[in-house]
């Protein structure tokens, strides 16, 4: 966490290993100098009810950069498959009616739908090469490990600012992919700007803009963003879930749309918050 610009400070840092078996998901072992309670998550599964059991063990205070890493940790560990299919071993599922719908890019009759029921395989985009953000903005990424080959990455961004009774949010996250000649390319890739009113803490003007995406349908997504103003940022975490669903919908920007919960822990931070 930094705050200033010109003059940035860093006023928080975690890190954590965890590891996980490949087909399950289940955390094998956690490895953390600063928050050893976290150890109790080894044997949950992060495919399945992972958010669920993280609050229900409250392992991390809401808005805390611990929270906000676990709250990560499922999707990621969706997206990693990726690194297994580009690299040519085909992913194979039946035609599923139970995915299919789940949103936009998979949605009925879709790019997805048809390959499943044509060749029975999902079908795998290479995206562009992966630019390094911290060249746009030194000051707002910590230093990262080179990416090691055929491994995944997400990376995440929430900026924070206030104005005229205002918290003004701009964020971003990247997924991207090394290949085995050690190029990196972006899978998805998604900014979002948002004002929340400080008296009321309601979402008052949203805006999602899809950089890079799989399918082509699934940049229509963004229009959903719309439907949590007034909303409430301390309720979003729990209603986009239902709120922002189905086949108009996108997962990975539903989890980006959830990281304005932390908006008032981050405001705090702030030199002249209230």
């Amino acid at each position: 966490m930094v705050s200033g610009q010109a003059d940035a400070a860093t006023t928080d840092e975690i890190n954590f290993v965890l590891t996980a078996g490949k087909h399950g998901g289940v955390i094998d072992s956690v490895h953390t100098p600063v928050s050893p309670a976290l150890r109790g998550l080894t044997g949950t599964s992060l495919r399945r009810g992972f958010r669920k059991a993280v609050a229900a063990g409250h392992y991390a205070e809401s808005g805390s950069l611990v929270a906000q890493l676990l709250d990560d940790l499922p999707v990621v560990v969706m997206v990693a498959g990726y690194s297994t299919a580009v690299e040519g071993a085909p992913v194979r599922e039946q035609p599923n009616p139970d995915r299919i719908g789940v949103c936009m890019g998979w949605r009925p009759g879709g790019t997805v739908d048809l390959a499943l029921m044509k060749s029975g395989t999902i079908p795998i985009r290479t995206g562009p090469p992966a630019p390094a953000l911290d060249a746009f903005d030194p000051s707002g990424w910590h230093s990262l490990p080179e990416l090691e080959r055929h491994a995944v990455r997400r990376l995440r961004q929430l900026d924070l600012t206030r104005t005229n009774g205002a918290f003004l949010a701009e964020a971003m996250f990247r997924d991207s992919h090394v290949d085995s000649d050690g190029h990196e390319t972006v899978i998805h890739e998604y900014d979002l700007a948002a004002q929340i009113e400080m008296s009321t803490q309601e979402i008052s003007a949203i805006e999602s803009t899809p950089r890079v995406l799989p399918y082509r349908e699934c940049p229509k997504a963004a229009d959903s963003t719309r439907r949590v103003v007034g909303m409430s940022v301390s309720k979003v975490r729990r209603a986009v879930p239902t709120t922002l669903s189905g086949v108009s919908s996108c997962t990975h920007l539903n989890d980006l749309i959830r990281t304005l919960g932390d908006v008032p822990h981050l405001g705090r931070h702030l030199p002249d918050a209230l």
